[in-house]
C-alpha cells in the first residue's frame, strides 16, 4: 500500500509566538522609541483639540493644520514602529522626513482597505473581519518593501492566506483590548501592544524569505 504524499503546495505549520506573547517585545520595542512615539500620537491630538476650539471661534486653520498633521503622522508612525522591532532608534524629524514618499501611497492604501471592509461589513460582519485580516499588514509591506498601493495589498493577502491564525491572533487581541478600552487600562494595553503588528509582519517576512 502506497503511502500517501503530502502535496507540495502545502505549507508547513509555522509556530509563531502567541498574540499575547507579543506584549512583552512590543513593549521593548515601544520604549526604544518612546519620546518619538508620544510626539507622533499627541500631536494630531493637540491640533485636533486646537482645530475644534478654533472652530467654535470661526477659525478653520487649526482644522486644516489638523488633517495636514494626521495625514502627515500616520505613515511615519509605521515607519518608527518598523524601526523599532529591527532594533534601531529614529527621532521625530526624520521620522516625518523618511515617511514624506509615502504619504500619498498611504493615504490612498487607507481608503482602499477602508473601501473593501466597508464593503464586506454591509453584506455582513464575517467578511467585513475577514477583509481586515486580510489587509492589517499591508501598511507594513507598502513601506517596508517601498512597493504600490495594490502590491502591498496583494502581498499583504497572499501572507494571510499562508498565515491566517497567527493575524487572527493579533485581531482577537485587539477585539479584547476595545472592550477594555472601557476602562483606563484598555487604552494602556492598547499602546503598550502598538508594535505587536510590526512585529508579526517582521516574524512572518522571515519565515517567508
Amino acid at each position: 500500500m502506497s503511502k500517501k504524499r503530502k502535496s507540495p503546495e502545502a505549507p508547513e505549520p509555522i509556530n509563531f509566538p502567541g498574540a499575547f506573547e507579543l506584549f512583552r517585545p512590543s513593549w521593548q520595542a515601544l520604549k526604544l522609541n518612546l519620546i518619538t512615539f508620544l510626539e507622533l500620537i499627541l500631536l494630531p491630538i493637540l491640533v485636533s483639540l486646537l482645530s475644534f476650539v478654533g472652530g467654535h471661534n470661526g477659525n478653520w486653520t487649526f482644522s486644516i493644520l489638523s488633517y495636514v498633521v494626521t495625514i502627515l503622522t500616520g505613515p511615519a508612525l509605521i515607519l518608527t514602529q518598523l524601526k523599532s522591532v529591527a532594533g534601531k532608534q529614529i527621532d521625530f524629524l526624520p521620522a516625518i522626513r523618511e515617511s514624506l514618499p509615502y504619504v500619498w501611497r498611504y493615504l490612498l492604501l487607507l481608503l482602499c482597505i477602508g473601501f473593501v471592509t466597508l464593503v464586506g461589513l454591509v453584506l455582513l460582519i464575517i467578511p467585513g473581519l475577514f477583509m481586515i485580516k486580510r489587509y492589517l499588514l499591508s501598511p507594513y509591506y507598502l513601506m517596508d518593501r517601498d512597493v504600490k498601493v495594490f502590491e502591498a495589498m496583494r502581498l499583504s493577502a497572499a501572507d494571510s492566506k499562508r498565515f491566517g491564525m497567527a493575524i487572527w491572533g493579533i485581531l482577537g487581541v485587539y477585539l479584547l483590548l476595545a472592550v477594555l478600552s472601557l476602562v483606563l487600562i484598555g487604552y494602556i494595553l492598547f499602546y503598550v501592544y502598538l508594535c505587536a503588528p510590526a512585529i508579526r509582519y517582521r516574524q512572518i517576512k522571515e519565515v517567508a524569505a
